[in-house]
């Protein structure tokens, strides 16, 4: 094993300049208190740009709908949150959006289902328990919600869309056609597992030809992020906040010149040295979730040990592992 890497996990005394108290601890026993850093704002990476601009331009082109795909846990929830809130700030006033998360134990009815839709759009008249009532009801709710903004465009995210039957494609397939016939130009979106894909071919073997093209046109995998869109990340981070994420909450740091960016480079050199001792080959993409947690881990120790004054890699690797993602790296990684 490489002795860089062996220094990392076996707490050796050159492992790390900083007190072992304080940036090598598990961040259990660190103090600062809940500062949320992250709120419950959709998190800016490259990755998702990349993403929404591609939804934004089906959507521009009257396409009728399409997948994004990824692997668990790469953040593909959040992404369809801030595709939801930013898709409408790159087409203007004339797109209306709804998400609903398509449940594992959604109900197995199509009334179920439908009375799902309207209540996740945010209708609160969604008790009928006919089908046709409940199909219309959800077609009259969109309509109604387009023609208060003004907007000819609907934009439906369906989150978790592997769960989703031939039966509630059906369901999609009625409620499009109608919205259509309103003049509502409406788009698909589902997000979900590389599942998604395989349902297309299922479907193309049963020929539901117009199903896999109104709903199945066009696809993005969605890979979370890449090493090496970790700096990109920290700047934009670091600019969420007026004068500064650094300033905000690591003054004593940000008067020296520190910045989340600085974060970059130790933590890309902790997860290649991760790598290389799990003889993990292929381009390296961080899940969200975990980085959220990692970056979190980061923060509370520089904020613990105000002596610290550099992140090392050593730091990084602590960070990390007190997220255990050591354990599950090896499956976040592209084909080399």
């Amino acid at each position: 094993m490489d002795q860089t890497f062996t220094s990392l996990t076996s707490g050796g005394a050159d492992s790390s300049p900083q007190s072992p108290t304080a940036a090598d601890q598990s961040g259990d026993d660190l103090r600062g208190g809940d500062l949320d850093f992250f709120g419950d704002v959709p998190l800016w990476t490259p990755e998702v740009d990349r993403m929404c601009q591609k939804v934004a331009n089906w959507i521009r082109c009257d396409l009728s709908g399409g997948i994004v795909h990824g692997m668990q846990h790469i953040g593909k929830t959040w992404a369809g949150a801030y595709i939801e809130a930013t898709v409408p700030t790159i087409l203007g006033r004339n797109l209306v959006v709804v998400r609903w998360l398509t449940e594992q134990n959604l109900k197995k009815t199509q009334e179920g289902c439908l009375q799902t839709w309207l209540r996740q759009s945010g209708c609160r008249d969604y008790n009928q328990s006919k089908r046709d009532q409940l199909q219309s009801g959800l077609c009259d709710f969109l309509n109604d919600m387009a023609a208060a903004r003004g907007a000819s465009r609907i934009l439906i995210i369906l989150d978790d869309a592997h769960w989703l039957n031939l039966s509630f494609y059906q369901l999609l397939m009625t409620l499009y056609n109608d919205l259509m016939r309103l003049k509502r130009r409406t788009f698909v979106l589902q997000i979900g597992q590389p599942e998604l894909r395989q349902m297309k071919a299922t479907f193309l073997g049963q020929d539901a030809l117009q199903l896999v093209n109104r709903f199945f046109a066009v696809h993005y995998e969605y890979r979370g992020l890449g090493v090496d869109d970790l700096k990109d990340f920290f700047d934009q981070m670091e600019a969420s906040r007026n004068g500064g994420f650094s300033a905000h909450y690591l003054r004593h740091l940000a008067a020296r010149g520190f910045a989340l960016a600085d974060l970059a480079k130790p933590l890309e050199e902790a997860l290649q040295l991760i790598a290389a001792a799990q003889n993990i080959k292929g381009e390296l993409r961080m899940p969200m979730g975990r980085l959220r947690s990692t970056v979190c881990s980061i923060l509370y120790r520089l904020l613990a040990d105000t002596t610290i004054v550099q992140v090392t890699p050593q730091m990084a690797f602590a960070a990390l592992s007190d997220c255990e993602v050591p354990d599950i790296l090896r499956h976040y990684v592209s084909a080399a």
